[in-house]
């Protein structure tokens, strides 16, 4: 077994050769009698440089063990965890025989549990201070809602809605939204809007919304991530309305982790005339073809009652079809949802063109 670097009995020697060497020059002895002792000090020499040689390559080992570890939460973060895992028994193994000398670093003690926990949980689709995926930060799908968007996140949509009712002339409507995530899984919406009927067009607010969101956890804490919807409707000439919505969302990993869903229960009332009420049930799934384009559908039931006829609801309104978006770019994502109607009392088509961008 190898001794432990001792620098204190080799300078000790060392002063002890220069002491003799000095005694023998000024007694006068031949120089046959000092030479044994050079050649001490060459040999001790040469061990002092051979020990700190290695002493060097340990620091250097050392130095790049540090540097791996420090740079171990980058690796993970780009995805290439399994880098890490692989190089654990190689640390391990560096600092397992503890110092071998004085100028040796302490002993660093690893477990590959903390980083493969890491590794295993790390998905960099996640985002935000929710935890929640990309696709739940800017709107899916047009009559399903879903969740609500990060802390601090600010967005501009307009609306294009053509409905073709059974009889009479085309209506439009044209829609401003702002969204605003206020943090604390908080939402807030502020909505203008203009209506138009056939020929009769026109630009004029006729009326505003304003809505609150709220999230009752963290993404994927709760099933369903169940969020809870009000909106106040201002109409002008006409009673405002209240509308309530309960929205649940999530997505189908790890079966398919492309394919996402969101379902709405709505509950609206007008506040004044016949008190109308509206119960309606919206669903809706999308598949990620690619990182920019998702396909998929989306389904609305409504019945109607009023005031004195609770519960004694007319035909209702069943839309289906399907729903595209194109995320051209990070901030820009379009959508598009040409629905059709499937009972009398429904509109014969209702398309959905929504432009989002985000700030």
């Amino acid at each position: 077994m190898q001794r432990p670097f001792d620098s204190n009995s080799i300078v000790n020697s060392l002063c002890a050769l220069v002491v003799s060497l000095a005694l023998n020059s000024s007694a006068g002895e031949a120089s046959a009698d000092v030479s044994p002792q050079l050649q001490a000090m060459q040999r001790l020499m040469t061990e002092m440089v051979r020990r700190l040689e290695e002493q060097q390559k340990k620091i250097d080992t050392q130095d790049r063990t540090i540097a791996a570890l420090k740079g171990e939460e980058n690796v993970v973060r780009s995805s290439d965890a399994d880098t890490i895992l692989h190089k654990l028994p190689e640390v391990k193994a560096a600092q397992s025989n503890g110092p071998a000398s004085p100028y040796d670093l302490p002993g660093i003690t690893i477990t590959g549990d903390p980083v493969r926990k890491i590794a295993e949980n790390y998905d960099p689709e996640k985002i935000g201070a929710y935890g929640q995926p990309l696709w739940t930060t800017r709107r899916r799908f047009s009559e399903t809602r879903a969740y609500v968007i990060p802390e601090g996140d600010f967005e501009f949509e307009y609306w294009n809605v053509t409905e073709k009712p059974q009889h009479g002339p085309t209506v439009s409507e044209q829609k401003y939204e702002v969204e605003i995530g206020l943090g604390n899984r908080f939402q807030l919406d502020i909505y203008a809007l203009s209506h138009s009927q056939g020929n009769n067009k026109g630009f004029l607010f006729d009326e505003h919304d304003v809505e609150l969101r709220y999230a009752f956890a963290d993404w994927d804490v709760i099933p369903g991530n169940p969020t809870a919807y009000a909106e106040y409707k201002f109409l002008n000439g006409q009673p405002d309305h209240v509308e309530f919505k309960a929205l649940f969302s999530g997505d189908a990993k790890p079966c398919w982790p492309k394919l996402q869903w969101a379902a709405n229960l709505v509950y609206e009332t007008q506040m004044g005339a016949k008190r109308e009420s509206n119960y309606e049930v919206t669903g809706g799934v999308s598949y990620q073809l690619h990182p920019k384009f998702a396909i998929g559908g989306e389904a609305k039931i409504e019945l109607d009652d009023e005031h004195g006829k609770r519960l004694h609801f007319t035909t209702p309104q069943v839309l289906i079809g399907p729903s595209f978006q194109y995320n051209a770019f990070n901030k820009l994502h379009v959508d598009f949802s040409p629905l059709i109607g499937l009972t009398k009392s429904s509109p014969e088509f209702k398309s959905l063109v929504i432009v989002g961008w985000k700030f």
